[in-house]
């Protein structure tokens, strides 16, 4: 994963016309991560906030006083601005003078979120989470498996793993079983420029159900004056579930999805928690020496700096799931590779694991004492 930092801000502009050169870790790929449009030419009248890609123009009245986010938010529901520009159909913005997440917020549906302060601060409090992860059997993060995300080559053959998805990093390839090869994973993102959630994994065969985890979902916090995240914001991918036929492969996790922060001052305390990372790929089915046996699921993020797991543990037999990227590891790891000591006793290959996302912040003054994954730069 490339991460960003951006040092200006202006309402109703963007930075210069050329690609952002960033730094990255030794032996990573530096090609260009995000690409700057040029400005949104507003309708009269019409005030824009952000200053690039993320951009949002709204066109209806901006309630005044400070919003209290509840519980849940579904972006495809009631209560989005209405914009204008080219994110007009694309996000959800959901806007006021100053904005406050004090509790759980779990944020779903096709569209990516953006919260809008346009006046006072945007605060995530101490014990508020901003949720647009996706969750394994659960619920999926807002603007999930992006129609942009590149795909890998699939498992195509019986005891043949899923790789895990690309995004910030490349995804973890499956892992292959006898004779047969597992799924590769697609590259990185080399390019940015729009509002977009991470990507999925991919399936392993044969299985009775897609066992892939989905990326992560996608959100934009924008301030003219703060925002103070004192809380979480997590954007990761889920982890995928285990093989679950005769010599099936495991599943790939899903890569983390996308976190932005734009505002003048970007602030908040030690125990605050930012991370988008890859979910763990799953076990492959396997066989005990008597009974075949469903392999073990990839785990979901939990933490920043804390590597989804993958399965593992089912059967010796069975590869293992590759572990989700986080951290400076940007990459999720390969999957096992599935054994065959007898015809009855073949595994299938280990899902790969998801990637990490992507974290941009553009904030002219930074003094966040928290954690991210990986930290911006």
């Amino acid at each position: 994963m490339r991460w960003l930092l951006v040092t200006t801000l202006g309402a109703c502009s963007f930075s210069g016309g050329a690609p952002v050169a960033i730094d990255a870790a030794p032996g990573i790929d530096t090609t260009i991560l995000v690409d700057a449009p040029p400005p949104i030419d507003a309708p009269p009248g019409v005030t824009c906030y952000g200053s690039s890609w993320w951009q949002v123009c709204p066109t209806s009245p901006i309630p005044s006083g400070m919003l209290m986010v509840g519980a849940t938010i579904d972006t495809d529901g009631v209560g989005c601005a209405v914009l204008a520009g080219p994110n007009a159909t694309t996000v959800c913005a959901i806007a006021s003078e100053s904005i406050k997440v004090a509790g759980l917020t779990a944020v779903t549906g096709s569209r990516p979120l953006v919260l809008l302060a346009t006046t006072g601060v945007l605060q995530i409090a101490g014990g508020g989470t901003i949720d647009v992860a996706s969750h394994r059997n659960g619920l999926r993060g807002a603007g999930s498996d992006d129609p942009a995300c590149t795909a890998g080559t699939a498992a195509a053959t019986a005891g043949a793993a899923g790789y895990g998805g690309s995004f910030g990093g490349k995804g973890g390839d499956g892992g292959s079983s006898t004779v047969v090869v597992g799924g590769t994973a697609g590259p990185a993102a080399t390019a940015i420029a729009a509002i977009r959630g991470g990507c999925a994994g991919s399936t392993g065969l044969p299985n009775t159900a897609d066992n892939s985890g989905h990326g992560g979902g996608g959100v934009v916090l924008i301030s003219t004056s703060e925002a103070k995240i004192d809380g979480k914001i997590n954007a990761s991918g889920s982890g995928a579930n285990g093989g679950n036929a005769v010599n099936g492969g495991g599943g790939g996790g899903g890569s983390g999805g996308l976190i932005v922060i734009d505002a003048p001052l970007f602030s908040g305390g030690g125990g605050a928690r930012i991370f988008a990372n890859g979910g763990g790929g799953s076990e492959g089915e396997g066989n005990d020496g008597t009974n075949d046996k469903a392999g073990n699921f990839g785990d979901d993020p939990t933490e920043n700096l804390m590597q989804a797991q993958g399965g593992s543990q089912s059967t010796a037999t069975a590869g293992n799931g590759g572990n989700g990227g986080y951290g400076l590891a940007l990459a999720g790891a390969n999957g096992g590779f599935g054994l065959a000591v007898a015809a009855l006793l073949a595994g299938g290959g280990g899902g790969g694991g998801g990637s990490v996302g992507m974290f941009v912040v553009h904030a002219t003054t930074k003094t966040f004492g928290g954690l991210a994954s990986p930290p911006a730069q």
